[in-house]
């Protein structure tokens, strides 16, 4: 009955794994550019923490198999100690995730956004951080930070006033759509970037619940087995 249970868990456990990994991919790809835009890391390192966590996850699941079936100590052991070493990940991603949504809530990440739009933005030594300005724009199809009848936030931005180019000037940089330029990117981003902190806290804490699980019925089975060799009583059924 414990070895049907244990193999139970290590399946649920490299299932849920995959979309811990699908999780943090998507994350990655959808919203690294916006590093610079917001002014933080948390969510990129969230991201690559839970990654690591459901690649090392899936990795193990074999041994965890193995587990289930073995007649010796040391595997169950090793096994235990992979998975303790797993959920302290998923506790670290964890605690990334809660970081990212106070920095959210404090205002912090819309003070930064305001900084790098008005100072940074077209800058020739700051390339990047226009690049992911343009893609922001891009993907949301909206327009600055914050909704707005008339593109005055630009006329005083750094790109507006160093812009190379003849009269007219335009009033809002290429990326932004002509047709929806009122629309603030702000509220959009805010809502991906809740989206994603609180999946990571929710992922992070499930996959920490399933490692100490492991742990805890890997480390009874240790025991019972390493009672059994010194006793030479029969093995668990």
């Amino acid at each position: 009955m414990v070895r049907l249970v244990i193999l139970l868990l290590v399946s649920t456990t490299a299932i849920f794994s995959v979309g811990v990994v699908g999780f943090s991919i998507r994350a990655l790809a959808e919203l690294e550019f916006a590093t610079t835009i917001i002014g933080s890391r948390e969510l990129l390192t969230a991201a690559s923490v839970m990654l690591a966590v459901g690649a090392f996850a899936l990795v193990t699941a074999p041994l965890g198999l193995l587990s289930a079936m073995a007649t010796y100590s040391p595997i169950t052991l090793t096994y235990a100690i992979l998975m303790f070493f797993i959920c302290l990940l998923s506790i670290v991603g964890c605690c990334f995730g809660f970081r990212l949504r106070n920095e959210i809530d404090s205002g912090v990440i819309l003070e930064w956004m305001n900084y790098s739009l008005q100072t940074e933005y077209g800058n020739p030594f700051a390339d990047d951080l226009t690049f992911s300005w343009d893609q922001l724009h891009e993907k949301y199809a909206c327009c600055g930070i914050t909704d707005q009848r008339s593109p005055t936030a630009w006329l005083n931005s750094y790109w507006f006033m160093t812009y190379d180019s003849r009269w007219p000037r335009p009033r809002v940089p290429p990326s932004c759509c002509s047709t929806c330029e009122t629309k603030g990117c702000y509220k959009p981003l805010l809502r991906d970037l809740h989206y994603y902190s609180k999946g990571t806290i929710l992922v992070s804490s499930i996959m920490a619940f399933l490692c100490l699980l492991n742990v805890f019925l890997c480390f009874f089975t240790h025991k019972f087995l390493f009672d059994n060799r010194i006793h030479g009583e029969s093995l668990i059924p």
